[in-house]
């Protein structure tokens, strides 16, 4: 399934895989965070695919103000 990121359908051979679940791993400060959002806020609606955000260490203000911080969109914290 395409995700919508710029250059991750080539890397991945197409996207990700459809109908099942994708676990994004990596160091703090990896991208896992904006990954995640960027698929939301691009790939689900463009392809009409439902996707899921889980986090324990952030509140939903900092995910707000942290995602405006690296790509200039918003989002609503809550």
């Amino acid at each position: 399934m395409p995700d919508g990121l710029k250059g991750l359908d080539e890397i991945t051979k197409g996207g990700l895989p459809k109908s099942r679940p994708t676990l994004i791993c990596g160091s703090m400060g990896s991208g896992k965070t904006l990954f995640a959002m960027e698929f939301l806020m691009r790939g689900a609606p463009d392809y009409g695919e439902p996707g899921v955000f889980l986090t324990f260490a952030e509140t939903p203000e900092d995910l707000a103000k942290n995602f405006i911080s690296l790509t200039g969109c918003r989002v609503a914290s809550s």
